[in-house]
């Protein structure tokens, strides 16, 4: 039987919904990667997605890891966005881990209190901060962090909630995100934060299993205390993409349509 909540989706009340997944919003038990361009506002448009998140869905809970910045490095964000100052963060950088701490295991002690998104940042360098805390290859680490988010994705948590992970990771220079088949198999869409040649930035999903991949969404990160989704923008755009999609289906059909004057002609010549 299928269960009702999993199209129970987590609004941001922005127009990134649309982007997010079909049913609008942020579906229950997914996994996400977020890549791009250093520079580009990753970790920002991640963070504002949990923030709001939080403010439009009351009782939700969020949770941000951090595996790169410690409380001063963040410092920044929380003045730029204070709205970030809502959302539960785990430092769990270099520097915040203790020597002998099991990081798979403080990672596991948090998540069983049941989260309903979370952030991590970044994916590659949980996976490598773990490797090196138990002394195994970075593959075995990939396989123990998926293995952990899966778990919490099918509810096995105090809370028995279904989370979805956003999960910031690492692109090689073909353009594709780092990590092992496994992995790329394993997440349900894929967010790129690029840059255009006029340096304004964009978000396009590459591949996502409940929405349409493909469509730009363009941002900008100097507004007062919130990220602005370009919603015009996006509007024309997918307007003109419907356009050239009629025009194109309405050449086919013409071109289908002579081909079948044509060969009834050829039949009726015989």
């Amino acid at each position: 039987m299928i269960d009702s909540k999993l199209f129970i989706t987590l609004l941001t009340q922005t127009i990134l919904d649309v982007l997010l997944s079909k049913y609008r919003g942020l579906p229950p038990g997914k996994l996400y990667l977020c890549g791009g361009e250093p520079g580009t506002g990753k970790t920002t448009i991640l963070l504002d997605i949990l923030a709001n998140i939080q403010l439009v869905n009351p009782g939700t809970r969020v949770l941000f890891i951090s595996f790169e910045m410690n409380e001063n490095d963040l410092a920044d964000y929380m003045v730029r966005f204070p709205k970030f100052q809502d959302v539960d963060i785990l430092f769990l950088d270099s520097n915040s881990v203790e020597e002998d701490e099991d990081v798979l295991e403080t990672m596991e002690s948090v998540l069983s209190g049941g989260y309903h998104v979370v952030g991590l940042d970044s994916f590659v360098v949980a996976q490598g901060l773990m490797a090196e805390n138990l002394g195994i290859t970075m593959k075995r680490a990939e396989k123990h962090l998926l293995k952990l988010m899966k778990k919490h994705t099918l509810g096995q948590n105090d809370r028995k909630i279904k989370s979805t992970f956003m999960a910031i990771q690492q692109m090689v220079k073909s353009g594709d995100f780092a990590g092992t088949m496994a992995l790329k198999h394993a997440v349900d869409a894929t967010m790129e934060l690029h840059l255009d040649k006029r340096k304004d930035r964009y978000i396009v999903f590459s591949k996502h299993r409940f929405a349409e991949p493909g469509r730009r969404l363009y941002f900008d990160l100097s507004g007062p205390g919130s990220v602005t989704f370009d919603e015009n923008r996006f509007k024309m755009d997918m307007m003109a993409q419907k356009i050239q999609e009629d025009n194109r289906r309405n050449l086919q059909d013409a071109a289908d349509a002579f081909d079948n004057l044509f060969n009834q002609n050829e039949i009726d010549d015989q």
